[in-house]
Formats: C-alpha cells, structure tokens, sequence
C-alpha cells in the first residue's frame, strides 16, 4: 500500500479532484542518434538552469546526440507522458538527486554513444 496522499479543499463545487501522474513515456529511438529526452516544468526551481545545461552538453557531441524538449507546463503534454520533470538518455532515466551536473550528463551521453558507435 503506498503511504503518498493528495489533500485538497473543496471551494467551488466544480473542483476536479487533483490525481497523481502516472508515467506513460515510450522511448521512441532515432537509428544511429543518442536521444535525449528532456521533460521540464517552469513551476520547478531548477529549472532554468539545468534545461540550459542539458542543450549545451547535447550540443558538444553535434548531429550523433538528437535533444527532445518536452514542456510539462503544456497540459496536453503533462497528460501525455504523465511526467512533470525528467531526463532520458535514450529511453533511460538519469537523475542526480538534484539538478544534473554537466560532467555526469557528459558520461552518460558518451556511455551510450560508445554503445551505438563503437568507434566513436
């Protein structure tokens, strides 16, 4: 049983009662690419700065890294993927226990690359 609870109150009586997300993201790969997946929120603190540190470590590795923005702000994309925030290195979730830190994103798209293209 999971101990996760959403409290609301109720001050208009046409209130839609809030709901968890639930994930429904599909990796859908791009032959010979690493793909990154890059799912953000404004409502999130960190934002700004890791969406910008996700493109700019994307952009070092040129055409063999394909970056996908998604905006959770959107609520057909929110509901879509049923995520709010998130990075994907083709199809993979990375995280960091805060905001991802260049050198690790770094590995991470280069462990993948090695594994598409062995001679990199």
């Amino acid at each position: 049983m999971s101990n996760m609870a959403l409290l609301w109150k109720v001050f208009d009586d046409s209130a839609e009662p809030p709901r968890f997300l639930e994930p429904n993201y599909v990796f859908e790969p791009v032959v010979g690419k690493v793909v990154v997946d890059l799912f953000t929120t404004r409502s999130c603190g960190t934002y700004d700065g890791e969406a910008q540190r996700v493109r700019e470590v994307a952009g070092e590795f040129g055409d063999s890294v394909v970056l996908r923005e998604y905006s959770a702000d959107d609520p057909k994309v929110r509901d879509e993927y049923g995520l709010c925030r998130g990075i994907f290195i083709n199809g993979k979730a990375v995280g960091w226990g805060g905001p991802a830190p260049r050198h690790s994103l770094r590995e991470e798209i280069e462990k993948v690359r090695q594994q598409i293209t062995p001679d990199g």
